[in-house]
C-alpha cells in the first residue's frame, strides 16, 4: 500500500505524485500533519474501532432487559434480510451485528 500524503486542500495523494501547492508558505523539509480524523476514509475498516453493543442496538448503557429486546424486535424487523429491500447489498450483515449485540447482552442481564 503506498503511503500517503495529506496536503493543505485536504485530498490525500500519492508521496510518489509531486506535492500539492500549499496555500501556507512552508519551509524546506516542513509538511503539514493531518490528523486521521479529518480523513476517515483513509483507515482501513479492520482497524477503525468498534462500536459497543449497546450502540448497535441504540440504547443506553443503563437501559432494562425490555429496552434491549423492544430496540431488539425493531431493528430486526428493519434489518432482517427477509424484510431489506432488494437493493441492500450488504448480505444481512447489520441484523448479524444486531442479532449478535442482543445475544451478547441477554446473556449479561
Amino acid at each position: 500500500m503506498p503511503l500517503l500524503q495529506f496536503p493543505a486542500n485536504g485530498a490525500p495523494s500519492s508521496l510518489n505524485s509531486p506535492p500539492a501547492k500549499s496555500p501556507v508558505p512552508l519551509r524546506r523539509g516542513q509538511s503539514i500533519r493531518a490528523s486521521v480524523a479529518a480523513f476517515p476514509e483513509a483507515i482501513p475498516t479492520d482497524c477503525r474501532p468498534k462500536p459497543s453493543l449497546y450502540e448497535i442496538l441504540k440504547v443506553s448503557p443503563t437501559a432494562s432487559f425490555g429496552e434491549i429486546k423492544a430496540a431488539y424486535r425493531a431493528l430486526a424487523k428493519i434489518h432482517h434480510p427477509d424484510q431489506a429491500r432488494s437493493g441492500d447489498d450488504d448480505g444481512g450483515r447489520e441484523f448479524m451485528e444486531i442479532r449478535d449485540a442482543y445475544e451478547r447482552l441477554s446473556i449479561r442481564l
